[in-house]
């Protein structure tokens, strides 16, 4: 419920800004290896992509970014699974 309200609140945000880039950044934690780790990034920011443009934001204007483990929220050694890490991060860039 509280990621439905999120997405809800990103595209009415969105839709203030009709010509903005929707910037989807995907983390990951450090459990497991890079490879793996960015091919996650890469699936958690396209499923919230989908997500968006399902709800009206065209997919032209929304960027897919995977970070990996490379930037995570909390800082932890390699192999330590932290859930604040697995996230999505949007940015409406209206630049």
């Amino acid at each position: 419920d509280d990621s439905l309200a999120t997405l809800r609140e990103i595209v009415r945000q969105a839709g203030a800004y009709p010509r903005a880039a929707v910037h989807v950044t995907g983390h990951t934690d450090r459990a497991g290896g890079a490879a793996y780790n960015q091919a996650l990034a890469r699936k958690r920011a396209a499923n919230v992509a989908v997500a968006l443009s399902l709800r009206g934001i065209s997919l032209a204007r929304i960027y897919e970014i995977q970070m990996g483990e490379s930037d995570p929220a909390v800082a932890t050694a390699d192999g330590v699974a932290e859930a604040l890490n697995r996230r999505v991060e949007i940015m409406i860039d209206n630049r």
